[in-house]
């Protein structure tokens, strides 16, 4: 694979204790490939992640919103939000 994406609700400081986000970015790390975390909610610091291998980790959260709400919009905030995530690590256009 060129490039690994995972999820999870929420991406914070204790995603690196056991979360499947952190054993999905130390996987990619050992196969040199890099990691995005797609998730509705990220909170820092996230260095350990960072030193398990997670490249970056981005929020589907674009601006205050109720978690019902980030879940009934939940389709068109991810297919946002990956587009632009794939956009800054292909570093060219997408289409």
């Amino acid at each position: 694979a060129d490039l690994v994406i995972t999820g999870e609700g929420r991406v914070d400081g204790q995603s690196a204790g056991g979360k499947v986000v952190s054993a999905v970015a130390a996987l990619a790390r050992d196969r040199g490939v890099p990691c995005l975390a797609l998730a509705g909610g990220v909170s820092g610091p996230l260095d350990e992640l960072h030193a398990l291998g997670l490249t970056a980790a981005f929020s589907l959260a674009d601006g205050p919103r109720t978690l019902d709400e980030l879940k009934a919009d939940a389709a068109p905030l991810l297919t946002e939000v990956a587009e632009q995530a794939v956009r800054l690590v292909a570093r060219r256009p997408v289409y």
